[in-house]
């Protein structure tokens, strides 16, 4: 996808961000805007670690990475309120993936949304290839290009529940209307109310922030942490159906980020950015 910039537009975000924390006297203004510091551990075995999605990725132990519901769980039930706080305002790459296919439903073509965690994971599965990628290094483009056996693996986990499936007119999607990112659509919400017509869009919520009873209690802890209203970003359906042609797909990397009251999920991330991951370390 021809989105040179991405990962200089976010991380002019991110920076933005650190700036506004030092602001508010939340934080330490950096000289040169240098990657954030890794937030403190709330166990023995867990940390957060700064760079790269590779660096973060070879800095910890293969299969500890964390996904994004489970650093959600994680800070809800760690009984330090300032810690909750410190990795509450940590931005963080998720051991989450989100694969875009186009497949023929009812006869006619239908952007699909894979999203997923560890299982299945077609960029932690072939990590210095999927970073080469995703860094727009190796094909001019931010995305990855997962195989046919890649694809097949991710298919077949959503018949084991690891994977979540979903047909991206379903989601109802809105344009970015700031312009900020014109490859990409999101929707946002304030609770955990969602009509029976908006189910896709909880269970997408579900997979990323806690499911079942841990999407409820995380979404109830997030008013303590100044945190008013949640953004979940994804590729545009079009764009989808451009780029990732019928029988073949592209997969992007995920960030979780806090600012100005607001939790932004972005499932169409590159991997350059300078940011946390947690896992135990290697």
């Amino acid at each position: 996808m021809p989105n040179d910039d991405l990962g200089a537009r976010l991380q002019e975000r991110y920076d933005r961000y650190v700036v506004i924390k030092y602001l508010l006297g939340q934080g330490q203004y950096p000289d040169k805007l240098a990657p954030q510091t890794a937030a403190s551990q709330t166990s023995p075995k867990l940390e957060t670690v700064v760079g790269t999605l590779l660096d973060c990725y070879n800095q910890l132990q293969p299969g500890t990475w964390r996904t994004s519901a489970e650093l959600m769980n994680e800070i809800r039930t760690n009984p330090h309120r300032e810690i909750r706080r410190k990795m509450m305002s940590q931005v963080y790459y998720t051991a989450n993936f989100a694969m875009y296919t186009v497949e023929e439903v009812d006869g006619k073509d239908e952007a699909i949304l894979y999203f997923g965690g560890r299982t299945a994971n077609p960029i932690f599965g072939n990590m210095e290839e999927a970073a080469l990628q995703l860094s727009n290094k190796g094909t001019g483009y931010n995305d990855y290009i997962p195989s046919k056996a890649e694809i097949q693996a991710v298919v077949d986990s959503v018949r084991t529940g690891a994977t979540g499936k979903f047909a991206m007119s379903d989601l109802e999607l809105n344009d970015d209307q700031t312009g900020y990112l014109s490859d990409t659509a999101s929707y946002s919400f304030h609770s955990s109310y969602f009509p029976n017509s908006l189910l896709p869009r909880k269970k997408l919520a579900e997979l990323i922030f806690g499911e079942g009873a841990d999407f409820q209690n995380n979404i109830d802890m997030f008013p303590n942490l100044e945190i008013r209203e949640f953004r979940i970003y994804v590729l545009k359906p079009w764009f989808v159906k451009e780029y990732a042609k019928k029988g073949s797909a592209i997969a992007r990397t995920c960030l979780l980020m806090p600012e100005d009251e607001m939790l932004h999920f972005y499932a169409i991330s590159p991997t350059e950015l300078n940011v946390g991951m947690r896992g135990i370390r290697a």
